[in-house]
């Protein structure tokens, strides 16, 4: 059994980039579309993982940027959980 953490053990079906205008936090509505069908792709697979991963850019204090990031990512999440379980059933 592989360790979580050996991700690149795992096929990537799909990937989808999400971007934010500077210092944002909110996913663009634009979003929910390709989000949602890639969540639905991925509930066709046995054992399947969705990794998402939060960035921001080097301007900035360390502090913000993490906060950014963690937000950023958060908040994909959410669209993930709440949306992408009601259009997978």
């Amino acid at each position: 059994m592989a360790r979580f953490g050996q991700l690149e053990d795992y096929y990537i079906i799909d990937e989808v980039t999400v971007y934010f205008g500077n210092g944002q936090v909110k996913v663009d509505p634009k979003y929910n579309a390709p989000l949602l069908a890639s969540c639905e792709k991925a509930a066709t697979i046995d054992g399947y993982m969705i990794e998402v991963k939060g960035c921001a850019s080097s301007v900035g204090s360390v502090t913000l940027n993490q906060k950014l990031s963690e937000d950023r990512a958060s908040n994909v999440t959410n669209i993930l959980l709440q949306q992408g379980s009601r259009s997978s059933h």
